[in-house]
């Protein structure tokens, strides 16, 4: 997200700055964290960063590939992890740290580094017999055949998103870049970040005695 061009250079620092606040929380609360483990989650929480997801669940990879724009041609990859460690590509298990989203999403990623493929589409021997490419006509919509997946989204009960949120709600008065355009991606970020409504308590039935 960092690199791309339409982002204003407010936008792009405010970004930067989020997500430096975002890892030096998670560097107090878990100690113990691993710096390139705590990096990984960021994308997860609407932050920047330069790794690409996957996951070791087929329906959550079907879930994210048909979930927006039903009129283009669906693209998915599966990435063969034991036999690219082996060849030095740097993947990071997304539930190391137990979180909610990471966890349920059994997200895993792929890290940029200099020297490793850019994309994963650009020919590289490593990547022969690793990563197989897949197109599909989205012929149907997640909801017909993929029930119940909408909540790997929900962050109800992330102590992360909860830090979030409360970061944001205060940057909105104190960050020094242009304000409408701190609110646009403070919107965005929130947007992304969802919440199951919990339903209130029923008020209790009251009964009358018997005649």
């Amino acid at each position: 997200m960092i690199e791309d061009a339409t982002l204003s250079f407010d936008e792009r620092t405010f970004l930067l700055d989020a997500a430096g606040q975002f890892i030096e929380y998670v560097e107090e609360t878990s100690p113990s964290a691993d710096p390139d483990d705590v990096e990984m989650f960021l994308q997860h929480y609407g932050l920047p960063n330069d790794l690409i997801d996957f996951t070791s669940s087929f329906e959550v990879a079907a879930y994210f590939a048909c979930k927006d724009w039903p009129q283009e041609v669906g693209t998915f990859a599966v990435l063969l992890a034991d036999i690219a460690e082996q060849r030095g590509l740097h993947l990071y298990d997304g539930r190391a740290l137990g979180l909610v989203r990471p966890t349920r999403q059994h997200g895993w990623a792929f890290r940029c580094r200099p020297g490793d493929p850019s994309n994963l589409k650009e020919a590289d021997s490593r990547l022969n017999g690793v990563l197989y490419w897949f197109t599909f006509d989205k012929v149907v919509s997640p909801a017909d055949n993929l029930t119940g997946l909408d909540n790997i989204l929900d962050t109800t009960g992330d102590p992360w998103a909860a830090q979030m949120r409360n970061w944001l709600q205060y940057c909105q008065g104190v960050a020094w870049q242009n304000s409408v355009l701190v609110s646009k991606r403070i919107a965005a970020i929130l947007r992304g970040l969802p919440m199951k409504a919990i339903s209130p308590n029923p008020a209790p039935q009251r009964t009358r005695p018997a005649p």
